[in-house]
């Protein structure tokens, strides 16, 4: 929140976007993650024999006030969706605040790339002449030359999920009042890129 505000002032015509995408493919993603980078994987341990380490964290340092009642997380699956959750979770806190931020589906932008950017560039003035350069970023690893690069991604483990796994972790997010996995979703105050109103 505080970041937000100091850019705001900095930046007072700047625009604000919070991207997200599917809770499965980012927690899938996530627990890719924690193997590049020890403090996440840490954290994802610690989350398996407690829940209190999180619930501090995010009502104390991130202020967000909703929590698990789960004391501990018996699985990987649930331990990355209760990390997605935590970011969605202090999104909308910034959004209460009253910060001017918004949401940005990465599902969305992929199915209508170009209306997408198109939307974007006119919601943050930048000139139409520039929607076809941008359209080269698709084609790139944004994480290219880091931990995160596809290509070393590809050689941390996979995520095995069982069905038990995702009844688990549905309940986690109807506690947070999510739908269950694999059920479209969009974060309120998200834009509709590729509606008719965005073009």
């Amino acid at each position: 929140q505080y970041s937000c505000e100091a850019l705001k002032k900095i930046y007072p015509n700047a625009h604000l976007f919070f991207l997200y995408r599917d809770i499965d493919k980012t927690a899938r993603s996530f627990f890719k993650m924690t193997f590049a980078y020890a403090v996440f994987r840490i954290g994802m341990l610690v989350l398996r024999i407690s829940t209190k380490p999180y619930k501090f964290l995010s009502q104390k340092m991130c202020h967000v006030k909703a929590a698990t009642s789960q004391s501990r997380m018996k699985d990987d699956y649930s331990s990355s969706v209760m990390a997605c959750l935590m970011m969605y979770e202090i999104f909308r806190q910034i959004r209460d605040s009253g910060v001017d931020i918004s949401g940005l589906c990465y599902d969305d932008i992929i199915a209508g790339k170009k209306q997408s950017v198109e939307s974007l560039f006119k919601i943050c003035g930048v000139s139409e002449a520039l929607v076809e350069s941008a359209m080269r970023a698709f084609d790139r690893d944004s994480q290219r030359g880091c931990v995160l690069d596809k290509d070393k991604l590809a050689t941390y483990p996979t995520l095995r999920v069982t069905e038990e796994d995702v009844e688990r972790a549905n309940g986690i997010l109807s506690e947070f009042g999510y739908p269950p996995v694999g059920e479209p979703f969009r974060l309120e105050g998200t834009i509709p890129l590729n509606e008719p109103s965005c073009k």
